[in-house]
């Protein structure tokens, strides 16, 4: 090798320790490397020569150190843009309604897992920021539900309920309010009216002292306690028949286009529709409220079958293409053929999208189309031939059209930057040169 005692008439130190550094960088060390391990691979390259062997190892190591160093801001900034986008990410499915107070994180990933800013994330970021979001969500929703409770009291107050006072007997003038329209649950209104008459009376507890009024005192929580029984067995009654017409409906009512006015008489003579305190109008409201649950559930199941139909269906598929792939003995196929157009209509429109945003993420990747890809009359097919066999550019194929377009934009993009590129560095070079000018 070149002697390093006899450098004087050669490089300088400062390019020899360059020259070995390219060959540090050429031989793969990183941040794990040790000098005996190392030595094997370098001991052969005339650089190796150009340093003494004491400055050699001080090179090392502090090339070690430095891509060490490196390597953890990259790490570090990583994270940090990951937890970034993460935050987006629950910012904009919070916005969506899709995070709320009973959000999980299985939940949560079955609907985003696929979205980048969920992939980047690390796995316990994305657990402790969901976690910490939900927890606010909870926290606020807590306060809110004090506040309207507050105002509830208030409004109780101010129509003068006292310990007397019933709920069966103040609820229609009561319920007219939007302080008691507020509070969303019946059932709550009613603990809430009946908390207050509690208190009241235990104030006016502390105030009685004559035998005759803790007597009248002692008849009225009797009788409050004998309607409060009956309040509750009542509500009970009106809880097991309601459960049972459910139970019916879910038995007897499959086809769910049949009106009430259809369905009633085929399921009127069981004893469940009879049962109990319900009326006629209830009854059809539970019709209703069951009809819409059930067409929730099955286009739900329906959009979910589509969702695990992806390796067949493409995005240029019409319904009249699509429909003889899917499994039709699925139980989520069980819909009326108009519903599963629209619904098939509206998942492709969303698929489609989907494709292609995953086509662009693909283009982003691929080093080899740059701003020159579609000079000189090329090809869009010429372009992407690297690439061709990608689930990403295949599943457009019958989008060609849109793909292509697609392609022709990720270019024209690229020119630009680059454009905007080369007329900073002639900017610098220009301001360089006045530089060097006005020292001269």
């Amino acid at each position: 090798g070149i002697n390093a005692e006899k450098q004087a008439d050669g490089p300088s130190l400062d390019e020899r320790i360059q020259s070995f550094m390219s060959l540090l960088q050429e031989k793969g060390v990183s941040s794990f490397s040790n000098w005996d391990s190392e030595l094997p691979k370098l001991v052969f390259d005339e650089r190796f020569a150009l340093l003494k062997p004491e400055v050699r190892r001080v090179v090392f190591d502090n090339y070690v150190k430095t891509v060490k160093t490196v390597s953890r801001k990259e790490q570090i900034d990583k994270r940090k843009s990951g937890q970034e986008g993460f935050r987006a990410l629950l910012q904009e499915a919070e916005s969506n309604g899709h995070v709320t107070v009973d959000t999980t994180v299985d939940s949560f990933s079955k609907r985003y897992a696929k979205d980048d800013r969920y992939k980047t994330a690390l796995p316990k970021d994305r657990e402790t920021l969901l976690k910490e979001r939900v927890t606010q969500l909870r926290r606020q929703q807590e306060e809110a539900d004090s506040r309207l409770e507050e105002a509830f009291v208030s409004m109780l107050q101010e129509h003068g309920v006292d310990e007397h006072s019933r709920w069966s007997k103040m609820k229609d003038v009561l319920e007219k309010d939007p302080r008691c329209q507020a509070i969303r649950s019946r059932r709550r209104r009613e603990d809430l009216f009946y908390r207050t008459v509690d208190a009241i009376r235990k104030q006016k507890q502390s105030s009685e002292h004559s035998r005759a009024s803790r007597e009248a005192l002692v008849r009225r929580q009797r009788e409050e306690a004998e309607e409060d029984m009956q309040r509750r067995k009542k509500r009970l009654r009106t809880s097991e028949c309601v459960a049972a017409f459910e139970a019916l409906l879910a038995e007897k009512c499959k086809n769910l286009e049949m009106p009430w006015s259809e369905v009633r008489p085929l399921i009127r003579g069981d004893p469940r529709f009879g049962s109990g305190d319900l009326d006629e109008r209830t009854r059809e409201q539970i019709f209703g409220d069951y009809v819409t649950a059930r067409t929730q559930e099955r286009s739900s199941g329906f959009i979910q079958l589509l969702e695990a139909s992806t390796d067949k269906l493409l995005p240029h598929h019409s319904w009249q293409d699509a429909k003889p792939l899917l499994d039709h003995n699925d139980p989520r196929f069980a819909l009326p053929e108009k519903d599963r157009v629209k619904l098939f209509g509206t998942w492709l429109s969303e698929y489609t999208q989907r494709a292609k945003e995953d086509f662009r993420s693909l283009l982003r990747c691929t080093v080899s189309i740059t701003h020159e890809s579609l000079d000189h009359d090329t090809a869009p097919e010429q372009c992407l031939k690297g690439i061709k066999d990608d689930l990403r550019v295949t599943r457009l194929s019958g989008l060609a059209a849109d793909r292509d377009a697609i392609l022709r934009d990720y270019v024209l993009e690229l020119k630009r930057q680059h454009v905007r590129k080369m007329q900073k560095k002639s900017t610098d070079q220009a301001k360089t040169k006045a530089a060097n000018d006005e020292d001269d």
